[in-house]
């Protein structure tokens, strides 16, 4: 079962020049901050990203295909013509998935039989 997560940001202050691309990296391992370098040259698994312009504001991305169970390291980011700036680590982790919580078993010594009863005549 996949999971899916919505990450949160926000921009303060855009340096003086609206941003043209915002969103989110994230993975299983907790990485450095990846420097002025675009999204899919950091060492993080995924990204997700935005193209237009914004100002400084807060923003939210769904982050897909996260597996039960599992803990996640997201940053965000926004670039503009200066380059690109990575936000703060942050972290959560998935749900375990419904099934394997529902997949307990019978206690031992119990013996669940099918009773079968005849029609009567």
């Amino acid at each position: 079962m996949l999971f899916q997560a919505t990450a949160n940001a926000e921009i303060t202050d855009t340096g003086g020049e609206d941003c043209t691309v915002r969103g989110f990296v994230y993975g299983k391992s907790s990485e450095s901050d990846p420097g002025d370098v675009e999204p899919g040259n950091t060492a993080y698994d995924s990204y997700v990203l935005e193209e237009g312009t914004f100002g400084a504001g807060a923003y939210s991305l769904q982050l897909t295909e996260l597996d039960a169970d599992e803990t996640y390291y997201v940053r965000g980011f926004a670039a503009n013509s200066e380059g690109y700036t990575y936000f703060g680590e942050v972290s959560f982790a998935t749900a375990v998935a419904l099934e394997e919580t529902l997949n307990v078993g019978m206690p031992l010594g119990v013996v669940v039989e099918d009773v079968y009863t005849p029609a009567a005549e």
